[in-house]
């Protein structure tokens, strides 16, 4: 890919992933939308799948998706399996579809809308604020909700 796309960066966290490749589209990098399904194509030309985030096209291996990851962090940090019916799920983008519909307590920050035509289960709730401002808004509504 490298060799294709020689501009296209790797997200700042790669370092950490573990389950993917991301590319940075609209994190730090601004990449154009024809950019992108050019590298999407690529993707799949060689065997694998893609999803496209609000900042990141990923590569994705095999049949992995965001929540079969989720159910295999949690397991291994805390020993016990997800129950899916206790977390909320938070996201914003295609590539949280198959957590939205997984999990019983979604919701997708402001940019998510962009992105419902995608989504088979839409999150259940959607805040008023984009990415990391909707995060807030909703940390401010689960401790207004416990003041309750």
């Amino acid at each position: 890919m490298r060799d294709r796309y020689p501009d296209l960066r790797e997200a700042s966290d790669q370092p950490a992933r573990r389950c993917d490749l991301a590319y940075d589209i609209g994190e730090a990098e601004r990449v154009p939308h024809e950019r992108v399904k050019q590298l999407v194509s690529l993707i799949h030309v060689h065997g694998a799948r893609s999803t496209v985030s609000s900042v990141h096209a990923h590569v994705v291996p095999g049949h992995w998706d965001k929540a079969k990851g989720l159910e295999s962090a949690v397991l291994d940090a805390l020993g016990a399996p997800l129950d899916p019916t206790r977390w909320v799920f938070v996201g914003d983008s295609a590539n949280d579809a198959q957590a939205f519909e997984r999990f019983g307590r979604t919701v997708g920050v402001a940019n998510v809308r962009h992105h419902l035509d995608r989504l088979p289960v839409p999150p259940r709730w959607i805040t008023q604020a984009e990415r990391g401002a909707g995060f807030v808004q909703l940390a401010r509504a689960l401790r207004e909700a416990r003041r309750d």
